[in-house]
């Protein structure tokens, strides 16, 4: 699963994180939309389920028009945005957002297409959670060690999610974060991962003309990705009111692949 992540690159970097797959005119445009939130950006340690994250999702009248425009299946670029947006999915057809309990931070990547709650989302409203890294728990003697998994070269990760839009909640904008099973790194701290999206395989997830569930489920596997490590890190970090630096602390050498 993904239960908590950090957040703590600049605009710039985080923008960057997309040109690979994107182009370096779309990242200008992202880099700007980054600086242009309100609230506006600002370091994130130990974010958790509930609280607002920004996503970059595709526009809607750009993405239906290049789905319409389409033909033979070539790929369509919609245009991308940077939206606040809350943390836990609430799909759109909730009666009262307010009165929703359920608290959908994370959905199975191997059957969000029969959930009543993922499955519109996955076939007309995929986004992008750019994330500096994120924590998982392993169980050990002392009780449940976190680690801090990563890029080597500190780069940011980009995620699959899912983006609804509910008008009537605090925060209209909401996503989950997509897992699937556990790559080589993941197997030796949990069953579950987060879906980490090489740059090709972000750009195909969000291409619009893919419109079902078949279309993207081999996006949805590990990525074979050995640019990763899990560092332990203090269990500071497992108080969600800690967000600060000091949770990245090591406690020991990183597991790599």
């Amino acid at each position: 699963m993904c239960g908590r992540y950090g957040l703590f690159d600049d605009a710039g970097t985080l923008a960057g994180a997309f040109a690979p797959a994107f182009g370096d005119a779309v990242a200008g445009s992202l880099h700007r939309a980054f600086e242009a939130l309100e609230p506006p950006l600002a370091p994130r340690w130990n974010l958790a389920p509930t609280q607002r994250a920004p996503v970059v999702v595709a526009t809607g009248d750009a993405a239906d028009d290049a789905a319409d425009d389409a033909t033979d299946g070539a790929a369509a670029a919609a245009a991308l945005d940077v939206r606040w947006a809350r943390w836990g999915l609430i799909p759109h057809w909730v009666d009262d957002p307010a009165a929703f309990r359920a608290t959908l931070v994370n959905a199975r990547a191997e059957t969000a297409h029969a959930k009543p709650s993922f499955r519109d989302a996955l076939r007309r409203d995929r986004c992008l959670v750019p994330v500096s890294g994120f924590y998982e728990w392993r169980a050990t003697e002392d009780g449940k060690q976190p680690y801090w998994i990563r890029r080597r070269d500190r780069a940011p990760l980009l995620l699959a999610g899912l983006h609804a839009v509910h008008p009537a909640a605090a925060t209209p904008d909401s996503f989950t974060i997509l897992t699937t099973r556990p790559g080589p790194l993941m197997v030796q701290l949990h069953d579950r991962q987060p879906v980490v999206l090489p740059p090709p395989w972000a750009a195909a997830w969000m291409d619009p003309t893919r419109r079902r569930a078949e279309d993207v489920a081999e996006l949805l596997e590990p990525a074979a990705n050995d640019a990763l490590e899990a560092l332990p890190v203090s269990r500071a970090v497992n108080r969600p009111s800690r967000d600060d630096p000091e949770v990245l602390t090591p406690e020991g050498p990183a597991l790599r692949t």
